[in-house]
């Protein structure tokens, strides 16, 4: 598990699971917030999608609809982040989301504990 720590200590950070919540919840009060979307195609924000795509492109990697709707993606946009994708298996999304969470919003500068 990895733990963000404010400099003035007043703050921690962490992916939530039931195990990181039995360790740190119980030291203050606590606030969630929702930093992505894991989810198949159909079911992404019309925002997302585009956003999917517009990458894509860019990189002259073009996917049509129908060769998307039975993969999995990561919407990163709750945190600044793009969409990730994409991936034959939700657990393969989950895990490039904690992935990127802990690389780029929850320890950007490597200040984890």
């Amino acid at each position: 598990m990895k733990v963000a720590i404010a400099p003035d200590g007043k703050q921690i950070q962490f992916i939530h699971s039931d195990a990181a919540l039995a360790a740190l919840g119980t030291i203050g009060n606590a606030s969630m917030r929702r930093a992505s979307h894991v989810e198949p195609w159909l079911s992404l924000s019309p925002a997302a999608q585009n956003n999917f795509m517009e990458d894509r492109l860019a990189a002259n990697d073009p996917f049509t609809e129908s060769e998307l709707v039975a993969l999995w993606f990561a919407d990163m946009s709750p945190v600044g982040g793009r969409t990730l994708g994409p991936f034959q298996t939700k657990a393969a999304a989950l895990a490039a989301e904690v992935e990127w969470i802990e690389r780029y919003a929850l320890c950007p500068t490597s200040n984890c504990q």
